[in-house]
């Protein structure tokens, strides 16, 4: 497999995705001391804590079960995703698989509705808490991902252009930057990113996990992590179950070779974290 590493700059692109207006969700069980344990101090998460990211939340659950009332199209992009309104009240965003454009190199159409999914895992498991709930579900006889949809959150383009995002969100943006560099996303742009209540929500993940050179919204190689960010990070590296658990969610949803790629990338990232305490390159795989 060849190998593709970070600095990045823009990626290679034939289109990006349209961002729409989408309101995010979280991960237990403590495996043996490893290196893991002596990363920085993070407090311990609870059993039942970790649970809740190996269960389907209700969140999920509205999204999978209840029953579409109107469908109409929001944006055009890679995904001409569509404004889909649920029972009682339950708005979301739908992108049909039949939808989907070629836009990369290695990640085709057709598998972007599952890449939206598998960055909700990885976002759920690691307790990121970055990306709005997301299931894969039939509308209509489609095929496609269904995103819980943001109330009132806005786009970098939508505030006020005194207020500077680096340095208004910073310990959210480099939290972001470090997943984005996990799920190695080569789309991240203003036009997919929202804040919400000081929260980043990243949103229209179709286009990562395949080996593309990664498109990023800021870059902080070398720089310190936020202590929570890291704490979040120590915890999934001691969390041995947990990661099993993901290994086979991703399973259902990409190649095994990508799946193998996104777990090198987390062996780099603790391997520098323990021995520099920063992150200063991870190559794809």
């Amino acid at each position: 497999m060849s190998e593709k590493s970070f600095p990045l700059g823009d990626a290679k692109e034939k289109e990006t995705e349209v961002g729409i207006a989408h309101a995010p969700v979280l991960p237990s069980e403590r495996g043996t001391k490893s290196d893991a344990d002596r990363l920085p101090i993070a407090l311990p998460e609870t059993e039942g804590a970790r649970s809740t990211r190996t269960t389907e939340t209700p969140i999920e659950g509205t999204l999978k079960e209840r029953p579409p009332t109107s469908r109409r199209r929001i944006g055009w992009g890679s995904t001409s995703p569509e404004f889909l309104q649920l029972q009682d009240d339950g708005a979301s965003v739908f992108k049909p698989k039949d939808n989907e454009v070629d836009l990369r190199d290695n990640v085709r159409p057709g598998t972007f509705y599952k890449r939206e999914r598998a960055a909700y895992l990885v976002s759920k498991f690691l307790g990121f808490e970055l990306v709005p709930p997301t299931v894969i579900r039939e509308v209509d006889g489609q095929i496609g991902s269904v995103q819980q949809f943001v109330e009132d959150a806005k786009g970098p383009y939508e505030i006020p252009s005194g207020a500077k995002l680096l340095d208004r969100w910073p310990e959210e943006l480099m939290r972001l930057w470090l997943f984005d560099l996990i799920i190695w996303n080569s789309d991240r742009h203003d036009g997919n990113l929202l804040f919400k209540n000081d929260r980043a929500c990243a949103i229209d993940n179709g286009l990562s996990f395949g080996n593309d050179k990664p498109r990023l919204y800021s870059e902080y190689p070398g720089r310190a992590l936020p202590q929570g960010t890291v704490n979040q990070v120590r915890e999934f590296f001691s969390w041995e179950h947990g990661q099993r658990i993901l290994e086979d969610l991703l399973c259902e949803l990409l190649p095994k070779e990508e799946v193998q790629a996104f777990f090198s990338r987390l062996e780099q990232i603790k391997k520098q974290l323990l021995e520099v305490g920063v992150i200063e390159k991870v190559e794809y795989s």
